[in-house]
């Protein structure tokens, strides 16, 4: 009777096994297509570090939870006449706006409300940005002001300008 029973067990176990299997590779999108995307996303990330796209350091750029790869869309722009030429990277979702500005003045607020690239309002700190290059924050983002990939500490009023210096408005969502 012991050995009626052996063979439907070792039958059941793998059933078992092969539904385990089966299950994992289904959670993973059968594993195929999670690997395909994540070396596209590599591929690009690599592509966009090599034209030199995305932040001044060439990595992913961090936007709300996720890490998101580098930009697809770049759009440059150039204005202003002055002494200093400062750029600044507008990042939102997967799109770059590289503002290359000439200007005299001596705060990057004061730069970028020269050539209306930011609208907000003045606080007891200097200007609450709310909109940047057109593009306003909806509810839970804000513009988060960086530079090299490091938020700064000082907001745009504060925030002297030299020569040569780069900056990045990014798209950000809010955490609680």
């Amino acid at each position: 009777m012991k050995k009626n029973l052996i063979l439907p067990l070792r039958l059941l176990l793998i059933a078992v096994l092969i539904a385990a299997v089966a299950l994992t590779f289904a959670s993973c999108g059968n594993g195929v297509g999670t690997e395909t995307k994540e070396t596209a996303a590599k591929t690009e990330t690599a592509a966009a570090t090599e034209s030199g796209a995305g932040t001044e350091s060439g990595t992913a750029t961090e936007s709300g939870t996720e890490a998101e790869t580098e930009p697809v869309e770049i759009e440059k722009i150039e204005v202003g006449s002055g002494a200093k030429t400062v750029t600044v990277k507008v990042v939102k979702d997967k799109s770059v706006t590289e503002i290359t500005l000439h200007t005299d003045k001596d705060n990057l607020a004061d730069a970028l409300l020269e050539h209306e690239l930011v609208e907000g309002s003045e606080s007891e700190y200097g200007l609450f940005i709310t909109s940047v290059n057109g593009v306003a924050a909806e509810e839970n983002y804000f513009w988060s002001l960086e530079q090299n990939g490091e938020m700064l500490m000082t907001g745009a009023s504060t925030t002297p300008v030299s020569d040569g210096e780069g900056f990045e408005f990014v798209y950000t969502k809010i955490e609680y």
